[in-house]
């Protein structure tokens, strides 16, 4: 009877500890699950951000795409639009600036393309000397319009006046295929490509300026340098004789004159 009774405490102690083992087990893979998963988590969240992102910039790409659709306007926002403008250039013009912007906010709600309007506060931003803002108007602008003559222009001098020259240069080379008698090109085009040291198109386009002012002394002297930078000293001498005839006491050429006689002396 006694070794039944031990069989028996036996029997209980032993489910007893295989039920701790279990629970120990169990407790043990619970915590290392929720371990796992803070873990992950925030993998996942982030990846589902990222596919968030991805689909909202589809969005922004179509809302690009379908930006140069016309917007259509009743009479009323049209003389609106034409109201605000006018006033716009008045206080403006008085330099009350901040009520010029906010008459523009009140155009572009209309109208958030509208081209006058945002050459408008373009033009505060660049009296501000803010010419990455006055940049961002001019580069949506030509999206809408397609490569507009008169935006081409402005963003060319927004980016030239951030010393985005190699830009600025890019943007003018196709206002000027849009325009060649644009001699105001020209003249930027000779000296930012003289700024970046290109020679070979400074020269180029000097030549041309020079076509349509024969005696702009600037673009003389761009053009004498071009020229002894290409060893073409001849021509050199004789553009800088010409200068010499409109400025005979410039004594910065009277030295260049100096200076290519002896070299080609030496040759």
């Amino acid at each position: 009877m006694e070794g039944l009774l031990f069989f028996r405490l036996e029997i209980i102690l032993f489910f007893t500890s295989l039920g701790y083992i279990f629970y120990y087990l169990g407790e043990k893979i619970y915590h290392a699950y929720f371990h796992v998963k803070k873990m992950v988590t925030p993998i996942v969240v982030e990846e589902k951000e990222h596919q968030k992102k991805i689909r909202l910039s589809g969005k922004e790409e179509n809302y690009k795409k379908d930006r140069g659709v016309a917007t259509k306007l009743t009479d009323k926002k049209l003389k609106r639009l034409i109201e605000i403008h006018k006033r716009v250039k008045m206080n403006a013009s008085k330099g009350y600036i901040d009520t010029a912007k906010a008459l523009i906010v009140e155009g572009l709600a209309i109208d958030k393309f509208h081209k006058e309007l945002n050459i408008e506060l373009a033009n505060i931003y660049e009296k501000e000397k803010n010419y990455i803002k006055s940049e961002y108007i001019y580069r949506d602008l030509i999206d809408v319009l397609e490569d507009d003559f008169e935006i081409l222009k402005r963003l060319g001098f927004s980016l030239a006046m951030q010393k985005k020259y190699f830009e600025a240069i890019s943007i003018y080379k196709k206002a000027y295929k849009k325009h060649r008698a644009d001699f105001e090109i020209v003249d930027i085009l000779t000296n930012l490509n003289f700024e970046i040291e290109d020679y070979k198109w400074a020269l180029k386009y000097a030549k041309v300026y020079l076509k349509e002012k024969p005696r702009d002394v600037e673009k003389m002297l761009i053009k004498g340098t071009c020229l002894e930078f290409f060893w073409k000293n001849n021509e050199a001498l004789e553009v800088y004789n010409m200068v010499l005839n409109l400025q005979p006491y410039n004594t910065e050429v009277i030295d260049k004159t100096k200076e290519i006689q002896k070299r080609l002396q030496i040759l």
